[in-house]
Order: structure tokens, then C-alpha cells, then sequence
């Protein structure tokens, strides 16, 4: 059964453990190789071309209408549970892009069905070097990333929050668990409390400024 969903005044910043940029990969049986190549496409034949998320209301969701409308394409948002299966079908060919975290879209790379063509956020990715973010190609409002942290509930008492986050930053920090970020596409951010607080207000004005300016509707 779905949990009520928290708002931010129950809820207590402890520390952001890393960011991720959000993939968005093709499938090359159409012969694109790129994406201004897709959208081309996309644009030529839209009753052949859809996009792939990883849910409803999700941030690949908001991501593909931003597309959608920077790019002046009329296409069908087809909404999975998760990554995972929007990858598989985006590998038989059941949808023609999926957005999708990297660490779900690269094991499928290797087999040629599936290129990752764009990223988002705002510089490229150390574990994928070659791939360009959408800003290097023409759509800067998709500056996006996703972000894991930790939080506790409100009113948690202020020695144990500090002790937690203090924990927490050690092991973001440490050699060990940055590569392993890495390896799966993350990078290690150990900000603090209070920075990570600040990072949170601003990334939800982001995310409901995108929403309003590309007036993005859930259903």
C-alpha cells in the first residue's frame, strides 16, 4: 500500500551522499546514432518513435516532456515501474529512448541495440566521457540530476543528527566507497547538514520551475 508521502517540514537534512546524472539511451535499429539524429527522426515519423521512463510523475518523466517541448516533438510517454523493465523493452525494441539510470542502460550498451546518446546535468560524466550532456546540445533546461542523501525525522535531538552526519560524511569521503560510486556512474557529494538543506530548497524550485514553465501535467 502507498506510504503518505512526506512533506519537508516532518523531515531533518542529515548529509547528500552523491549525484547522478540521468541517461537517456536509444535504440539503434532505427539507424539514429544521435540525438539530434532521434529527434530528427522522431520528428519525420512520430507514430513510430516513444520515450520511456522510469514512472508516472517521475524525473524521466518530467525530463522527456522537457524534450518534447524544446524540441517540438509529438510523441507517446510510455511509463514503466522502475528502470529496469524500460530498459528491456528499450532493447527489444518496444520503445525507441528510454531515460534511465546508468548503471541500468550501460550493461545493454555492449550489444549494440542500445546507445546512450545525452546525459543530464551540467558537465559529463567521468565513467562516460563520451557522451555529451543535453546542454552541450542545445537544451540547457535539461540541467538536471538526481541526488541520494539521508534524512531523519524531525526533531531527531541535535547531538544524534550531528553524530550521524558526521559518520556519514567519513564514509563518503573514504577511498572505498567513492570508486564504487563511480564505477556505477554517481559522484561522491558529502556535503553536510546545512549545505545539504540549501541544496534540497533550491533543487525543489528547480524541479517546480521546470515543471510550471513547460507546463507538465502527471496524467
Amino acid at each position: 500500500r502507498p506510504q503518505k508521502p512526506y512533506a519537508f517540514s516532518e523531515l531533518a537534512p542529515l548529509a547528500m551522499l552523491a549525484t547522478l546524472p540521468i541517461g537517456f539511451a536509444i535504440n539503434t535499429s532505427s539507424g539514429a546514432n544521435s540525438l539530434a539524429d532521434w529527434i530528427r527522426r522522431a520528428k519525420a515519423e512520430p507514430q513510430r518513435y516513444s520515450y520511456a521512463s522510469y514512472g508516472q510523475g517521475s524525473s524521466g518523466h518530467v525530463m522527456g516532456e522537457i524534450l518534447k517541448r524544446a524540441a517540438g516533438l509529438d510523441i507517446p510517454h510510455i511509463a514503466y515501474r522502475g528502470s529496469p523493465p524500460a530498459a528491456a523493452d528499450l532493447l527489444a525494441g518496444h520503445v525507441s529512448a528510454s531515460f534511465g539510470a546508468l548503471s541500468v542502460l550501460s550493461p545493454h550498451v555492449p550489444s549494440g541495440r542500445v546507445k546512450i546518446v545525452a546525459l543530464t546535468g551540467t558537465q559529463r560524466n567521468p565513467r562516460f566521457p563520451d557522451v555529451p550532456t543535453f546542454a552541450e546540445q542545445g537544451f540547457p533546461a535539461l540541467n538536471l540530476e538526481a541526488f541520494t542523501g539521508v534524512l531523519a525525522p524531525a526533531g531527531l535531538p541535535k547531538p544524534i543528527a550531528n553524530r550521524l552526519t558526521q559518520e556519514i560524511q567519513r564514509i563518503v569521503k573514504g577511498p572505498e566507497l567513492g570508486a564504487k560510486l563511480s564505477d556505477i556512474g554517481y559522484t561522491a557529494t558529502p556535503l553536510g547538514a546545512a549545505e545539504f538543506d540549501a541544496f534540497l530548497r533550491a533543487d525543489i524550485e528547480r524541479w517546480r520551475n521546470a515543471v510550471q514553465t513547460n507546463q507538465i501535467k502527471i496524467d
